[in-house]
């Protein structure tokens, strides 16, 4: 599952005008490559490896179509562009959201030196 996300975001970046359409699919559509990417990538029980070549494949389509729109008379609409980018902005929100507070983070390092302070005198 993971080696074809990634081949998503290697095409993707490869030859952006090819992947411009499927960049510029409405998120809101379930069925849309931007919504099955943006869904992987927020799977909290897919594996890591899954969800990170979600994210890198969906941002690189928001690349992709960027670079489209710019460099040619586009036929996608600046609304194509800005529904990509919120959604894509609402995944990594999401992904933010997971993570630990700093208080928590910081807990964590203190046990951590801890431990390998306890290592230390042992030895």
């Amino acid at each position: 599952r993971e080696a074809c996300i990634q081949a998503i975001a290697l095409s993707a970046r490869a030859d952006p005008d090819a992947w411009a359409s499927l960049a510029a699919a409405v998120p809101a559509q379930e069925s849309s490559l931007p919504s099955s990417l943006g869904r992987i990538a927020m799977d909290a029980g897919a594996e890591p490896e899954v969800r990170s070549a979600a994210l890198a494949a969906l941002l690189e389509l928001l690349e992709a179509l960027d670079r489209h729109s710019a460099s040619v008379e586009s036929i996608f609409d600046d609304e194509a562009s800005g529904e990509l980018l919120a959604h894509s902005a609402a995944v990594v929100a999401s992904l933010l959201a997971e993570l630990p507070s700093d208080g928590a983070t910081d807990a964590w390092a203190e046990v951590i030196d801890g431990e390998d302070e306890a290592k230390g005198e042992v030895e």
